[in-house]
């Protein structure tokens, strides 16, 4: 990932994209900076450690990767989660990022509770961008780092969760508790592959 890339190159990628064979499969994976993401592609679809991901620079702009995953071939699209890149896949890259998506997750650090207004707010807006521009798109939230979370907290930190991002109201977006340190993202992943 260079940071030299201009917009322009950003434009041609995805315009690349829009090429692929049917049955690759475009998964975008959104999020705040530091949400565990990269550490989500790297675990479930390169089979790194999770203790191998501890080091990862923060993902600028986007970076795209195929993968090879079961039975699936799959393009990840990794969009950085600063605010500047958030806007930028909303704004004037939408078009490119959000057409032809199998499936969007949205990755928020559920043990990060000072992050969830602003998460919210670019679920809301990431959601809204996806029913634009495509016809029925599998959009999925993970409470990440429910490792973080003590065991006799868990239950309550996800009904607080539950309620803040207001998902009795999200009907089309369906929600995974994930962890790159068992088996559950691992999990979330396939069964997101098998709709």
């Amino acid at each position: 990932m260079s940071y030299l890339r201009s917009p322009k190159e950003d434009e041609e990628i995805f315009r690349e994209e829009i090429e692929k064979k049917p049955h690759e499969k475009k998964i975008l994976f959104f999020g705040l900076t530091q949400t565990g993401k990269t550490s989500i592609i790297k675990t479930v679809f390169e089979g790194r450690s999770p203790e191998g991901t501890e080091s990862l620079a923060a993902t600028v702009r986007f970076e795209r990767m195929k993968y090879d995953f079961g039975d699936h071939s799959i393009y990840s699209f990794d969009i950085g989660g600063q605010t500047s890149y958030l806007e930028e896949a909303i704004g004037f890259l939408k078009q490119h990022i959000f057409s032809d998506v199998y499936a969007l997750i949205f990755v928020v650090d559920i043990a990060n509770v000072g992050d969830y207004t602003l998460s919210r707010q670019y679920l809301l807006k990431i959601v809204r961008n996806a029913f634009q521009l495509n016809d029925d798109p599998l959009i999925y939230l993970f409470a990440h780092k429910m490792d973080l979370i003590t065991e006799d907290y868990r239950d309550e930190a996800l009904t607080v969760f539950s309620r803040y991002f207001d998902l009795e109201k999200l009907e089309s977006v369906k929600l995974f508790t994930t962890s790159i340190y068992d088996e559950s993202a691992i999990k979330a992943i396939e069964e997101i592959l098998e709709k």
